[in-house]
């Protein structure tokens, strides 16, 4: 398989300029910003969080392969750990053009499939949030002012709608 000069050449600028992002961005820490981090968690903490992360991963991964009918969880899991980390990472939520671009290169469905895997991901994002939203609401109501109470009831039959 041969490799066009043009191919070559985009790979080699976006690899300088990803070591250009990574080295710009680790500048920015300080070790004596690590140590006081590591200070105030315990081991115990540290594994917890580490834990969560990987569970959350793993779950967003298992929407994924809901979402693309897709069963290689192994994939899926770098695909959205990836996607999770670029979209922290890059300015005004860029990352999220990241998933099809993903789902193209990592498995065989198109940049189409991608596309409407995120917006579908985006939608059931939409509808957990207002379950929470409603769940707290019907937990809440007595203590809320009623003003309060209609502006929430009514902000969710416009999401739901």
């Amino acid at each position: 398989m041969k490799i066009s000069r043009k191919k070559l050449l985009t790979s080699a600028i976006l690899l300088i300029l990803s070591i250009l992002l990574i080295a710009a961005l680790i500048s920015q820490i300080t070790t004596d910003d690590i140590r006081r981090l590591a200070s105030r968690l315990s081991l115990a903490q540290i594994a917890f969080l580490c834990g969560l992360y990987c569970v959350t991963t793993l779950f967003r991964a298992i929407r994924l392969a809901h979402i693309l009918d897709e069963k290689d969880y192994a994939t899926l899991t770098a695909i959205t750990g990836i996607h999770a980390f670029l979209n922290h990472i890059l300015p005004f939520r860029m990352g999220e053009l990241t998933l099809p671009v993903l789902v193209k290169a990592f498995t065989r469905k198109g940049i189409i499939s991608g596309s409407v895997s995120l917006v579908v991901m985006r939608l059931y994002d939409v509808a957990s949030i207002a379950l929470l939203m409603l769940f707290s609401l019907a937990l809440t109501h007595r203590e809320l002012d009623s003003q309060l109470s209609a502006a929430m009831a009514y902000a969710l039959l416009i999401v739901g709608a």
